[in-house]
């Protein structure tokens, strides 16, 4: 529910402030909030969840790295392996059309429904794909992986951001 007026957010956050500083500054924020969590994975506390989801909806509209904070806050929540990733399935799905409606009907620029319709090709592969590899993940190397893809995908928004400067 957090989520829904952070997409709004993030749309604001984009027409106010060019795609490459934002994709600088949270892509360093999410590569610090990893680095925490990797040395000292924190209990939730109260008020995560609206923070994750608030974060999350925001940077789905805004440089599209809606994962980390939920990632981030479901991992210390202690789910599963499996719980963490049908988690993070459905709030994909529900975040990605949320804010694929919400810049659509805005104007959204280079998004368009001949762009979105293979990307949703894409997805389904992926979704299958990944169903396949996370069978052969033990829970160890899986909160290593999660803690490592959260990571990259900080890494990848600064070399974005920067790039495009």
């Amino acid at each position: 529910i957090a989520a829904v007026p952070g997409l709004a957010l993030g749309a604001l956050m984009l027409a106010l402030a060019p795609k490459p500083v934002l994709q600088v500054v949270v892509g360093v924020g999410v590569v610090a909030a990893a680095a925490l969590t990797w040395r000292a994975p924190a209990a939730p506390r109260s008020g995560g969840a609206v923070t994750a989801g608030l974060a999350s909806g925001a940077l789905t509209t805004s440089v599209s790295l809606s994962g980390p904070p939920l990632v981030l806050w479901l991992r210390a929540r202690g789910l599963t392996p499996a719980e963490l990733r049908a988690s993070l399935a459905a709030a994909f799905l529900f975040l990605n059309a949320a804010g694929a409606v919400l810049l659509l009907g805005s104007g959204g620029g280079a998004l368009r429904v001949e762009v979105l319709a293979p990307l949703l090709v894409l997805v389904v592969a992926g979704h299958l794909l990944g169903a396949r590899l996370f069978r052969r993940v033990d829970a160890e190397r899986f909160s290593l992986l999660v803690l490592a893809l959260v990571t990259a995908g900080g890494l990848a928004s600064v070399a974005a951001g920067l790039a495009a400067l």
